[in-house]
């Protein structure tokens, strides 16, 4: 699972670097990435969430 989010992770930063390189004028670049970043920080959160979920288990799991 943790392989799965870090393979979403690159896939949205080569996202981001393609958006770069596409956009041609500043402010539809700007804003573009400011809506990627959004997009990121709502995955890690999530990622973490599951990390969170799957070490839970684990515990669980041992006892």
């Amino acid at each position: 699972m943790r392989i799965k989010n870090y393979i979403l992770s690159i896939t949205c930063i080569f996202l981001i670097l393609l958006a770069t390189a596409c956009e041609s004028e500043s402010d539809k670049r700007k804003a573009r990435l400011k809506q990627l970043d959004k997009e990121i920080n709502q995955l890690k959160k999530e990622t973490n969430l599951m990390n969170d979920y799957l070490d839970a288990c684990e515990k669980v799991s041992k006892c």
